[in-house]
């Protein structure tokens, strides 16, 4: 299990999404969000697989690009929205812009190890008895007592997965996640086994693709409603505290939230000594009360 001397892996700087560049003298490479995002004009486009982790990964990056650019309001409405966004596809996504967004309290929550982990559940330690296992996290992979259709891979000696992989498989799970029975937590006096389906299971996901990244980021954003304010409109990593599994879920209050909401599954990766690889994930319920899908995520 993690403790606070574990080493971290920085989801921001730290090179986890494999890119092409639209330079085609330039080797394809993996970059961490901040680059993805300040030189997302210079990439063709992401290399990213299987397609449910690119489509949640586009989520968060859609997200994030309203953010850093102020596409996340439209308090003059669309045609005046869609004027700012032609002038963020000339002009590219500004540094400056996106280091003001990621603030030092943001910037600890974009660690896949950290006190805050990444789209985590720390208190996953305490409210769960024993964890999930490695194979249950990868997509792919038999876990317990399931038949091997994809690779050879057993409970009782399981193999590592590198952390840049692990993450993607923790958008999968949140976004994708199945339901049914899961590891057991306990919070207070209520205890469950079972969860509902991630927001995306049984969907079909359509991202419109241009030259470069930069151009379908903001392909794959939508005018806010004129009156949605950004300030209620809030990602997972901007919260201060973690809600309460049991508390009654909220409202969908604008893009960002539609963007990164709705998840059901609660999870935590547990790393190696080095903070390189992931050897074990708790994988339990997240909410007590089944949260809307949002509909309207793009």
């Amino acid at each position: 299990m993690p403790s606070a001397g574990s080493p971290g892996f920085d989801l921001l700087g730290t090179g986890w999404i494999d890119v092409e560049w639209a330079d085609p003298d330039r080797e394809p490479s993996a970059v961490g969000i901040r680059t993805a995002l300040v030189h997302a004009n210079e990439i063709a486009g992401l290399r990213i697989g299987p397609p449910p982790a690119l489509s949640a990964l586009y989520r968060v990056l859609y997200a994030l690009t309203a953010r850093v650019t102020g596409l996340d309001d439209a308090p003059e409405g669309p045609d005046e929205w869609c004027d700012r966004r032609e002038e963020v596809l000339e002009k590219g996504i500004d540094p400056r812009s996106v280091d003001d967004y990621f603030t030092s309290e943001i910037s600890e929550r974009f660690d896949l190890f950290g006190e805050s982990p990444f789209l985590q559940d720390p208190r996953l330690r305490e409210e769960c008895p024993k964890t999930a296992g490695v194979n249950k996290l990868v997509l792919g992979r038999p876990a317990g007592n399931n038949h091997a259709w994809f690779g050879h891979h057993q409970d009782a000696s399981p193999h590592p997965v590198p952390a840049a992989e692990a993450a993607l498989h923790l958008l999968i799970w949140l976004y994708y996640g199945p339901s049914g029975r899961c590891s057991t937590r306990t919070i207070g006096n209520t205890t469950k086994a079972d969860v509902r389906a991630g927001p995306l299971r049984s969907t079909l996901s359509y991202h419109p693709e241009g030259p470069t990244l930069l151009h379908t980021l903001l392909a794959g954003l939508t005018p806010p409603g004129v009156e949605e304010d950004p300030l209620h409109d809030l990602c997972p990593w901007e919260r201060e505290t973690a809600p309460s599994a049991l508390a009654e879920p909220t409202a969908y209050n604008g893009p960002c939230s539609r963007l990164t909401g709705g998840w059901q599954h609660a999870l935590l990766l547990v790393p190696d000594a080095t903070g390189q690889y992931v050897t074990d994930a708790y994988i339990t319920w997240g909410r007590a009360i089944r949260r809307p899908s949002p509909m309207t995520l793009t």
